[in-house]
């Protein structure tokens, strides 16, 4: 594959809130040379005739190459699209929040291409930035990923898996996609999930092709709990202790298996939300702040002031 295609697709209008809520209202529309952000639409990979897609946001004139962000949507594996990271990118693009490059892809779903489709997509994002790290003022040793829901499982997969666990699809085979940190909301870590967690549990049938009786190696394999090791980037896990689609128990398995290994987790459980409430209003802006923060420290980027907004109370550190 040769440069990225790009169209100009966005526009803002301006660093704070009104950042946030334009791109919650309309996340793709014409662009203007006055947007505080440049916002393209890019392919970033083909397999097997299709093409696969992304947003891509950076700082309209960022003065020296910039960390990345994959954001990988939620929707049980099945459904769901890019917009999900749509105002987290935008604001992150934006100056004075403008410290990052963001990518928001669509990834193909299970009832396109089975596991592990998804997180070969993931990769081949990552992939994909690297090639054109150059053009896209893109600072390639500093690479992160971030998802919700299936979307968190997803990146933790791409972040924590042996390299050599699946071939590389897409394109862009020549470059490597290891990440530098991972933020995750609300994720699937442990496979299978408790028999509670029933949505879940049917979204992964259709997933792994089988139940976990039927397909047992594949639910292993496809657990970001089974790969945790000395290697695994730092994480920042954020989940609610009302989520009755994910237990919350699901983020603090992963954190602690991530120290146990000698590596970074932060966690932080929110009282009483449920499933996606963190991107809800009086939630979205303090989770905001928090990925923000951890980024810049992990990738050494400069901190960014946090978004305007309402408070929520969270623990760093949750009972078990």
């Amino acid at each position: 594959m040769s440069d990225p295609k790009t169209v100009p697709v966005g526009q803002a209008a301006s660093p704070t809130d009104e950042v946030i809520q334009a791109e919650r209202q309309l996340w793709e529309r014409p662009g203007r040379a006055t947007d505080p952000f440049d916002k393209r639409l890019v392919v970033y990979g083909q397999v097997s005739g299709l093409s696969l897609p992304a947003t891509l946001y950076r700082p309209r004139f960022p003065a020296a190459p910039r960390p990345a962000v994959v954001f990988v949507h939620g929707g049980g594996w099945w459904e769901g699209d890019r917009g999900q990271f749509a105002r987290h990118a935008a604001y992150m693009a934006t100056e004075p929040g403008g410290r990052f490059v963001a990518l928001c892809i669509t990834y193909r779903l299970s009832r396109q291409a089975a596991y592990p489709a998804c997180v070969q997509d993931a990769r081949c994002a990552v992939r994909w930035l690297r090639a054109h790290a150059g053009e896209l003022g893109v600072d390639a040793g500093r690479i992160a990923i971030a998802g919700s829901s299936a979307g968190a499982h997803i990146a933790a997969l791409a972040a924590v898996a042996p390299a050599d666990l699946w071939p590389s699809s897409g394109g862009w085979d020549n470059q490597p996609a290891d990440l530098q940190a991972a933020v995750l909301y609300n994720g699937i870590f442990r496979l299978p999930v408790d028999a509670s967690d029933t949505l879940a549990s049917q979204a992964l049938v259709t997933l792994l092709s089988g139940t976990p009786t039927e397909q047992p190696d594949r639910y292993r394999e496809a657990s970001p709990l089974t790969h945790v090791g000395e290697g695994t980037p730092p994480a920042l896990l954020l989940h609610g202790d009302a989520d009755t689609v994910v237990s919350h128990r699901q983020s603090i398995e992963l954190a602690e298996a991530i120290r146990a290994a000698g590596g970074t987790a932060e966690i932080h459980i929110v009282p009483g939300v449920a499933h996606g409430g963190l991107n809800e209003p009086g939630h979205f802006q303090t989770c905001l702040a928090r990925m923000i923060a951890f980024l810049s420290q992990r990738l050494s980027a400069r901190p960014s002031p946090a978004p305007r907004g309402p408070d929520v109370v969270a623990r760093p550190s949750p009972a078990t």
